[in-house]
């Protein structure tokens, strides 16, 4: 079929002489075919359409295929292969047609392995979201992954529905190797605030075979106590006596709900709070309040 790109390029690239060569040769033929009338004749009849629309559609409910390799594989673009499959466009010529009805899901899935290969970034998102969740900044994540900070903020959002297979690799070990820690630098109480804000979930919400799953569900959320009765005498105990110290050694669950309830009811600082649960500083309380509530407080993965 005709292409508008070199050989060298899998689609048209700006700037390159082979690729603007190759697609005003293609417009120069389009412009004649119409010129004598047959243009037309080179489309698709519909019962051919038809059928590779099915195709495409079938192509794109397996897991793991993507409009960019439908399209990679057949020279087309992505969008071309989108527009087919929801039924936006409703002709195409039959060289393209042709192109798309031979793509096998072998073909597609045989990308999936290489490192340029684009796949969906809906696990690397969930990652990013579930760090901000812990107070992992995106300077901090950028720092450790090799990015800016802006290139983080926009992984962790929308603007990007595709990642190449070497970076999700890359957020993916950055990710199994802190998700269970807290920031040794000691955090971002900002990225842990606008994180529960607009409703982001921590690592603990996704189970691991299943965060890069777009259609799976999150894990319920994890109870903060087993006995409320209990947890509340307890509670109100620390707060109407406040000894330094009275409240170190209850059980995580019970000084979280210790410092939401100080905070929220009282006003305490969390340096106060930290006196009362025997913490070392604020920012512990911090991490205790917005952080992942099983994971040791200093990251012996990421210290020195």
């Amino acid at each position: 079929m005709p292409r508008s790109c070199c050989a060298a390029h899998p689609r048209y690239t700006r700037g390159c002489a082979g690729c603007r060569e190759k697609a005003a040769a293609y417009q120069r033929l389009r412009h004649a075919s119409v010129a004598d009338g047959t243009w037309e004749r080179a489309m698709a009849i519909p019962v051919e359409f038809d059928a590779a629309r099915l195709h495409i559609q079938t192509l794109l409910a397996v897991s793991g295929i993507t409009g960019h390799r439908v399209g990679r594989i057949a020279g087309v673009n992505r969008d071309l292969v989108l527009n087919i499959a929801s039924g936006s466009l409703q002709k195409a010529s039959r060289p393209v047609v042709q192109a798309l009805a031979g793509v096998t899901a072998q073909a597609c899935l045989a990308l999936i392995d290489r490192p340029t290969t684009p796949v969906d970034a809906v696990g690397t998102k969930r990652r990013l979201q579930a760090l901000a969740v812990d107070g992992w900044s995106p300077e901090r994540i950028a720092g450790l992954v090799g990015v800016s900070a802006s290139n983080v903020r926009k992984r962790r959002g929308h603007l990007y529905p595709e990642v190449t297979v070497r970076w999700r690799e890359r957020y993916r070990e950055l990710y199994d190797k802190i998700q269970s820690q807290a920031d040794p630098s000691g955090g971002s109480r900002e990225t842990s605030q606008y994180a529960e804000l607009v409703g982001w979930l921590g690592p603990e919400r996704w189970a691991d075979e299943d965060i890069d799953n777009p259609d799976a569900q999150p894990l319920p959320p994890p109870p903060d106590t087993e006995d409320w009765e209990v947890v509340s005498r307890l509670v109100e105990g620390a707060l109407r006596d406040p000894q330094p110290g009275k409240a170190a050694d209850y059980p995580r669950s019970v000084q979280r709900e210790i410092a939401r309830q100080a905070v929220n009811r009282l006003g305490w600082s969390h340096g106060r709070i930290a006196e009362l649960l025997g913490k070392s500083n604020g920012k512990m309380v911090s991490h205790l309040l917005y952080g992942r509530k099983d994971r040791p407080w200093v990251s012996d993965a990421l210290r020195g």
